[in-house]
């Protein structure tokens, strides 16, 4: 797998190999249309002598894949049970490139599109809140697509707790909705709502809306977001989720590790409550259930970036990067994502700066 990767002057070639313990995603937003819903791009080419369905093809980047190519070859883990046993050799080698190369969207973006066959996914979409108000969410999102170039896409989002709002539609119900109208091009995760102020009254509920939602076949894995939904990484609520994946047929959970805007003033600004304290963004909390549930992939989705500037109540200075590190080193059904962390402001300004020194530390540590 030959995955190319860049931002404007950032770029990186990372190619992955079976023997490797990590298949790291590194996404970044390479077209020159920006998009307010669509922030980073993967690309992936190459696949020698291979047939991929294009659902496996848009699960490299969740670790899905891990099933088919990197771990069967070196953990000799058979595939899951609703994907295809896919084995082949890969060449093992890293190549960072000058992120500070001058090279402008729209040749990153014809080298991307001839290095990758034309296919670019992108592996972490959100709905917007207008997203409601359109007769054919599917429709539009596609289009937008492929406005920026991408092949197939990613969609979910969490049942965040916003002041004085209830959700016109359920998170679960409405993202499935437009990966199944969108004939194969977009895939989701499943989520249930955490911020209940009691826990067991609605656990059943919850637990169940979880499993229904795996069910859908354009639903791939379940998706967390403990610091925009005050959900504490140990405890029952955890213990909960853990037993309705792992009972899963689709044992995939992408957890946001790290802390979120919205701990600051934009989750003030849209009424977000959110809970950036250890308990809800250490990723070492989570050691246990990944010594627990051997067959369970994590993804580490952001890999403990910080969103928060310097300064800030819930700045960690990186430190929750080099933990996610050394567990996705130390747990081969760990992996990381870099999802977001090259976003730019409308002025080419790097968002949320650190990005480059991340994908450093990980080549170092020999997490690729």
């Amino acid at each position: 797998v030959d995955c190319y990767v860049g931002h404007s002057g950032h770029s990186y070639s990372l190619i992955i190999s079976p023997s490797l313990p990590l298949l790291v995603l590194v996404v970044l937003a390479a077209s020159p249309q920006r998009s307010s819903l669509i922030h980073n791009i993967c690309s992936i080419v190459d696949i020698k002598d291979m047939v991929l369905p294009r659902c496996i093809r848009t699960l490299l980047y969740l670790g899905l894949i891990d099933h088919c190519l990197a771990k069967s070859n070196s953990f000799g883990r058979p595939a899951a049970s609703f994907l295809p046993d896919i084995r082949g050799g890969l060449v093992a080698d890293i190549d960072i490139l000058d992120h500070e190369a001058e090279i402008s969207d729209e040749a990153l973006l014809e080298q991307e599109l001839e290095r990758c066959n034309g296919v670019i996914i992108d592996p972490h979409l959100h709905l917007a809140p207008w997203f409601n108000a359109i007769d054919n969410p599917a429709e539009v999102l596609l289009e937008e697509l492929a406005a920026n170039n991408i092949t197939y896409g990613m969609l979910y989002d969490p049942y965040a707790k916003v002041d004085g709002h209830v959700f016109p539609y359920d998170v679960n119900t409405k993202t499935a909705s437009i990966a199944e109208a969108s004939q194969g091009r977009i895939f989701s995760l499943a989520s249930l709502n955490t911020t209940h102020e009691n826990w067991e009254e609605h656990r059943e509920f919850e637990m169940d809306r979880l499993r229904r939602g795996l069910e859908h076949p354009c639903v791939l894995g379940t998706k967390l977001a403990p610091p925009h939904t005050c959900l504490p990484l140990e405890g029952p609520i955890m213990d909960d989720i853990m037993q309705v994946v792992s009972e899963s047929s689709k044992k995939v959970l992408a957890i946001h590790i790290g802390t979120t805007p919205f701990c600051g003033p934009m989750g003030k600004l849209f009424g977000v409550k959110c809970n950036c304290a250890e308990e809800c963004v250490n990723p070492a909390l989570l050691v246990p259930k990944i010594e627990k549930h051997p067959d369970v992939t994590f993804l580490l989705l952001h890999s403990g970036h910080e969103f928060l500037p310097s300064g800030s109540e819930f700045n960690y200075d990186f430190k929750f990067v080099d933990v996610c590190i050394g567990m996705a080193k130390k747990y081969p059904h760990v992996y990381l994502s870099l999802s977001a962390m090259f976003a730019q402001d409308p002025d080419g300004t790097l968002r949320y700066p650190g990005g480059a020194e991340i994908v450093r530390k990980m080549k170092e540590a020999g997490v690729t």
